[in-house]
C-alpha cells in the first residue's frame, strides 16, 4: 500500500535573542565586579534597547517571509495552533480583537492564494458518475483510467488524493477511513442537512463569518461548506486516520475548508465562530458527564455573541425496537467484495451502547441482489470496537440551559418543519435524530 506522510503545516516562530544578550550580560558582570551598580543600570538600558531592536528585527523577518513564501500561505500566516498559544494568557477581549483582525486582514489574500495553487487540480475529473469526490473507487472510474493512454499518470493522482493504492485490490481495502467511506458517508444526505442549516441560519438571523465544523469525520459536508456564504471554515477531527482523510481530501478538492486535528476537549478559543456544527453524532463519543460538560462550556465561549451551536446525536430510544445484531451490509471496494457486520451491545446501567464492527472480504464475485453468503477470501479481518454514550434529549438541552445558551429549538429529522415544531407534533412525526440548536446571548 502505498502512504502519504502528513506533516503540520510550518509554523513560523519568533526568534528569541534575549538568552544569548542575557548571557553576553552575565559575563561582562562576572569581570567587572567593582562595578555593580553602575552596570545593572547599563544592563537596564541594553536590555531595553534589545528588546526593541529584537521586535523591528522579528518584524523585518517576517516581511521577508512573506515575500519569500508566497505561494505557501501557511508560512505567511499564524495556524489555528499558533492563535491558541497566542490566546493563551490574553483576555477574554484582546482574543476576541486579535483573531477578528487576524481575519479581516488576511482572507482575501488567502482566498487568492488558495485558488491560485489548487486552480488546476480542481478543475480535473476522472469519472462520469455522481460523486462529488475529484476521484472515486467506483467501476466507471476504473474503467476509464484503464483505457485511457495516461493510465499511469491518473492511477498517481488517485494514489496520491486518496492515499490508496489501487494496484493491489487484495489488501488496500483494508483501510478503517475507506471502509468507513464506502459504508456510511458515500450514501450520506449532505445536500438535505445544508438545506435545514441554511435555514436555522435564517431563523436566527446568523451572521455568515466563520463557522466549526467539529467532528467533521471523513469531511462529509465539506463540498456543501465549500458552496456556503461564510467567509471562514475550519474543521475539526481527533481520530488521525480520518483526519489525514479529511485533510487530504479539504488539501486537494476545497479552496476554503481548514482542518485540524482538535476534538471538542481541545476546542479553546474565544468568541471566534457564529456558527459550530456537531452532525452525526460525534458528541456521543464524550463517554463520561464531566467531558460533555466541558465540550458544551468551549463550545459557549468559541461562539461569538449571538452565535448558535447545532448538536445532531441519534435519538437511541426511538432506535432501540430495531437493534438488531450480526446486521449485514456489503459493497464492493477497491476490486474487493467487502460484508461488513455490526454487533451491539447495551449497558442500560451506565448509559452506553457498544458496536462491534467486522470487515471481511469474500471470494465470490459481488451482486448487489445477492444473499450475503460467501467464504472468506485473504483471511485478513478488520474489527473496529466502538462505544457511544446514551444521551436523551432532556440531558441535552439541560447540558445547554446550564452552560448559558438561550432560544433552543430542536427537531427529530432533517426536516425545518421538524424544528419548527419542536420535533414534531406526534410520536408518528418523530424522526431517529436528536437535532439541538441553542443561542449564545448578545451583550447586554
Amino acid at each position: 500500500m502505498i502512504t502519504t506522510n502528513f506533516t503540520k503545516p510550518y509554523i513560523p516562530r519568533k526568534k528569541n535573542n534575549n538568552n544569548n544578550n542575557n548571557n553576553n550580560n552575565n559575563n561582562n558582570n562576572n569581570n567587572n565586579n567593582n562595578n555593580i551598580n553602575k552596570n545593572n543600570n547599563n544592563n537596564i538600558d541594553t536590555n531595553n534597547n534589545i528588546t526593541s531592536a529584537s521586535i523591528i528585527a522579528t518584524a523585518i523577518e517576517r516581511d521577508l517571509q512573506v515575500k519569500k513564501t508566497y505561494e505557501n500561505f501557511y508560512t505567511e500566516f499564524p495556524s489555528l495552533n499558533e492563535i491558541y498559544k497566542n490566546n493563551k494568557n490574553l483576555s477574554k477581549q484582546n482574543a476576541s480583537q486579535k483573531n477578528s483582525k487576524h481575519f479581516k486582514k488576511n482572507l482575501d489574500t488567502i482566498k487568492f492564494k488558495v485558488n491560485k495553487n489548487f486552480k488546476e487540480i480542481c478543475e480535473k475529473t476522472y469519472c462520469n458518475c455522481n460523486s462529488k469526490f475529484l476521484s472515486c473507487y467506483c467501476d466507471q472510474a476504473k474503467d476509464r483510467a484503464s483505457k485511457s493512454p495516461e493510465t499511469q499518470r491518473e492511477l498517481d493522482q488517485l494514489t496520491e488524493f486518496h492515499n490508496e493504492s489501487l494496484k493491489n485490490s487484495e489488501s488496500n481495502w483494508k483501510k478503517r477511513d475507506l471502509l468507513y467511506y464506502c459504508f456510511i458517508q458515500r450514501d450520506s444526505e449532505a445536500q438535505v442537512i445544508y438545506d435545514f442549516i441554511s435555514q436555522v441560519c435564517s431563523f436566527y438571523k446568523l451572521s455568515f463569518e466563520s463557522m466549526l465544523d467539529i467532528g467533521c469525520g471523513l469531511g462529509r459536508m465539506f463540498s456543501e461548506w465549500e458552496n456556503s456564504k461564510f467567509e471562514v471554515i475550519e474543521a475539526f477531527e481527533p481520530d488521525i486516520d480520518y483526519y489525514k482523510f479529511a485533510y487530504n481530501f479539504s488539501k486537494n478538492t476545497c479552496n476554503r475548508v481548514e482542518v485540524y486535528q482538535f476534538g471538542f476537549l481541545e476546542l479553546n478559543v474565544l468568541e471566534r465562530y457564529n456558527l459550530i456544527c456537531s452532525i452525526h453524532g460525534p458528541f456521543h463519543y464524550l463517554d463520561s458527564l464531566e467531558d460533555r460538560i466541558k465540550a458544551m462550556k468551549n463550545m459557549y465561549d468559541a461562539l461569538k455573541p449571538g452565535g448558535i451551536v447545532l448538536i445532531d446525536i441519534s435519538n437511541f430510544m426511538c432506535g432501540l425496537s430495531n437493534i438488531m445484531n450480526n446486521k449485514q451490509q456489503r459493497k464492493m471496494i477497491n476490486g474487493q467484495s467487502v460484508i461488513r457486520t455490526s454487533n451491539i451491545k447495551v449497558d442500560a446501567f451506565h448509559g452506553k451502547w457498544y458496536v462491534d464492527d467486522i470487515f471481511f472480504s469474500v471470494a465470490e464475485p459481488f451482486h448487489d441482489t445477492c444473499e450475503d453468503r460467501g467464504s472468506f477470501g485473504n483471511g485478513h479481518l478488520v474489527v473496529e470496537e466502538l462505544c457511544f454514550s446514551i444521551i436523551s434529549k432532556p440531558e441535552l438541552e439541560l447540558l445547554m440551559i446550564s452552560t448559558g445558551f438561550k432560544n433552543i429549538k430542536y427537531a427529530s429529522q432533517w426536516d425545518f418543519s421538524s424544528f419548527l415544531e419542536d420535533g414534531g407534533n406526534s410520536v408518528n412525526n418523530q424522526g431517529h435524530r436528536i437535532i439541538m440548536t441553542g443561542q449564545k446571548p448578545f451583550n447586554n
